[in-house]
């Protein structure tokens, strides 16, 4: 400035001031840029922060849910056991019983005919003893008409 004319200096401190209000706006747009980058990177990093979160939630979800899976299949594979073996038991008792039921009826029928048997031999024997009195009446009978 010392070096140029006095009329000038007006416009040149003009110019300086311009030039340094566009350094400014410069700088200043430099800095919005700067800090709105390192919000986008922060941002990014809580994003993939919460991406890691989440995928590890995933495994470990999908691990419990096979867990649960392979649980339930066990328990599955025991009630079916334990059904299987009730059933099995259920099959003895009616077999126990259906055959102790046919023997009671087997000694039943058994006992049924011994009594029968039994009361048929004892009508046969009155009617073998009433045919004989019988007879010995109408024996005794015609020997005292013949007599």
């Amino acid at each position: 400035m010392q070096a140029t004319p006095k009329e000038e200096h007006k416009e040149i401190a003009m110019q300086l001031k311009e030039k340094q209000k566009r350094r400014i706006a410069l700088l200043t747009s430099q800095y919005e840029y700067q800090i709105e980058s390192m919000v986008q990177e922060k941002t990014g990093k809580l994003e993939s922060w919460q991406e890691e979160e989440a995928r590890l939630l995933h495994e470990r979800l999908a691990k419990e849910l096979d867990e649960l899976k392979e649980y339930q299949a066990k328990q599955r594979v025991q009630l079916e056991n334990t059904i299987d073996k009730e059933l099995t038991a259920l099959d003895e008792r009616i077999a126990l019983r259906r055959a102790m039921l046919e023997q009671r009826f087997k000694e039943e029928r058994e006992d049924m005919q011994k009594e029968r048997e039994s009361q048929s031999r004892a009508i046969a024997e009155r009617h073998a003893a009433e045919e004989q009195q019988f007879a010995d009446a109408v024996g005794n009978s015609s020997q005292t008409t013949a007599l």
